[in-house]
């Protein structure tokens, strides 16, 4: 099912590249091209964020970053934590 849904997203980034090509404006061509790599690169550290999230926890000791920084925050807390730390580490 996880290969349906990658060839459904090059599918959508090739239709979106067809509509900004579309576009006869080049300033709203441009506006366009910087949101597709920004959507991108969100799509590329949520990825990051996630492995990292389940990295933290592999093994059973208490002496890793998701118990010893996190504790008992929420889950969406210990997700925006992970991908702040991808954010910082991967974006250009």
């Amino acid at each position: 099912i996880r290969i349906v849904r990658l060839v459904r997203s090059i599918k959508m980034h090739h239709r979106l590249n067809q509509a900004v090509e579309g576009v006869k404006s080049e300033g709203l061509r441009t506006t366009l091209n910087i949101l597709q790599l920004a959507l991108c690169i969100l799509v590329f550290n949520h990825f990051f964020a996630c492995g990292w999230y389940f990295v933290g926890p592999w093994y059973d000791s208490e002496q890793n970053w998701v118990v010893n920084s996190l504790g008992n925050t929420p889950m969406y807390y210990q997700y925006a934590t992970s991908l702040h730390w991808s954010l910082t580490q991967f974006t250009p």
